[in-house]
């Protein structure tokens, strides 16, 4: 990891980090549709973003149905041993 940081000649790293997780698409907060999951209020999520949080020292707990115990992209990915 220290190697792709230096590599990447940004203090933060984070494009490095998100190119060596090999994700399969690039997602933003921009593209989500809130119209198809309406649970997801856009004001809310649009407040975490802004990661207030983080400088207050607060906690931030995310609650859900239960769902699949493994993440939905990998069926749309390579094939990959569950």
């Amino acid at each position: 990891m220290i190697e792709l940081v230096a590599r990447d000649g940004s203090s933060g790293g984070g494009e490095a980090r998100i190119r060596a997780a090999r994700f399969p698409a690039r997602k933003t907060l921009e593209e989500f549709d809130f119209t198809f999951q309406r649970s997801m209020k856009k004001q809310v999520i649009g407040h975490l973003a802004e990661l207030d949080f983080l400088h207050a020292r607060k906690n931030v707990v995310l609650l859900g149905p239960p769902g699949p115990a493994r993440p939905t992209w990998r069926s749309h990915s390579r094939s990959v041993p569950a």
